[in-house]
């Protein structure tokens, strides 16, 4: 009961990797949250893409259209930390984004908890959405993502009843962005991203949508935080304790990749995720298990209603001479009125097909 009421992992800077063995960073104490050492600031956004915590200069209004296959370097929605699923280098989203950067940071600069974008915006679409993106920028220019957030405009005024935007009206608007805890390094930069796509992380709008931004009443909120002293005193956790993998043989290895692969000749690009544990036997029970999984997720540059998804996971189960197993493959499409989705499940017992079931539904879009 003596110890803090709460402790965050603050992160180090690091470059941009689809996978980490660890994380460089302390931990820190905060008494409660909202804490009293938590300093929200604004950072505005310059009309000549500068992000800086004094004023903005000169109104402007910029506008953007992000290429429909921004968002395939997000990393995957939800990941287990297997090889791949961190975001990769930003570099190739920025480019089809809105940035703003702050000038090389004299001293390390620290944020805990949950940044805020605020913005002033038009679309020329009834429907349109945003995201944003805080990224960590190296001298060598490598871009890693921090934290980002989503908002789809039309749920602007909260997510019971969206409604649709009108187009050339200009909104204010709040895109939550979820808490982390990082240290920027001196000489890095501060990046805030915006684009008009996220896909896979989220569906497309049915339209490509051109955003006007009005730099005057856009602001990056930053939850910065000053060192403590007492982060120094903090008792070590220690070694984290994992418990041992069962005693298994290896009969067929795993495919298992994350790859994103661009077909210039096509102009699509290609998020492709192999994962699973593939064929083995694990020796306290003699049971066989197979678990092999595939996603696909592919959008043309050019129009954002080619975007699909498609996932197949084989699960099996044997022992001596009885065996079950189940193949599921699910397709998700869209137009400009619905979603829709296709799938089928078939599960064997042995060699004999006991049950399949098959999908075809269509999914009214109600504005998303």
């Amino acid at each position: 009961m003596d110890e803090p009421q709460l402790r965050l992992f603050q992160q180090d800077s690091v470059p941009p990797r689809g996978w980490y063995a660890d994380r460089p960073g302390h931990w820190i104490a905060e008494p409660c949250w909202p804490s009293p050492n938590i300093a929200r600031t604004d950072y505005h956004l310059g009309a000549d893409g500068r992000l800086s915590p004094n004023s903005a200069g000169p109104a402007a209004r910029l506008t953007h259209m992000s290429a429909a296959d921004v968002g395939m370097y997000s990393g995957k929605w939800c990941g287990y930390s297997n090889p791949g699923d961190a975001p990769g280098d930003q570099r190739a989203e920025d480019g089809g984004s809105l940035c703003f950067d702050t000038a090389p940071l004299q001293a390390p600069l620290t944020m805990a908890g949950d940044a805020n974008v605020r913005l002033r915006v038009a679309a020329d679409r009834p429907v349109a959405h945003i995201a944003a993106r805080i990224c960590d920028v190296d001298p060598d220019g490598r871009s890693t993502r921090v934290s980002f957030g989503l908002l789809n405009l039309c749920h602007r005024n909260g997510h019971e009843n969206p409604e649709p935007l009108e187009p050339g009206r200009t909104y204010d608007v709040v895109i939550p962005m979820k808490h982390v805890a990082q240290r920027f390094a001196a000489g890095h930069r501060v990046r805030l991203a915006l684009s008009t796509s996220y896909f896979p992380m989220a569906w497309p709008a049915p339209e490509p949508v051109r955003l006007t931004l009005h730099t005057d009443g856009s602001a990056l909120e930053l939850p910065l935080r000053a060192a403590q002293p007492g982060d120094a005193d903090l008792r070590n956790f220690g070694a984290a304790v994992v418990c041992p993998a069962p005693d298994r043989d290896v009969l067929d290895h795993p495919e298992r990749h994350f790859r994103i692969v661009v077909d210039a000749a096509a102009g699509t690009t290609e998020m492709q995720i192999a994962d699973g544990d593939g064929l083995y036997r694990r020796h306290d029970n003699d049971l066989t298990v197979r678990e092999q999984g595939h996603e696909s997720f592919k959008v043309s540059h050019e129009d954002a209603t080619t975007a699909e998804g498609r996932t197949r996971w084989t699960l099996g189960l044997s022992r001596a001479n009885w065996s079950v197993r189940s193949e599921t493959e699910t397709e998700l499409s869209a137009d400009r009125d619905a979603y829709v989705i296709r799938a089928r499940l078939r599960a064997w017992e042995g060699d004999d097909l006991i049950k399949e079931i098959e999908w075809n539904e269509r999914i009214a879009r109600n504005h998303g």
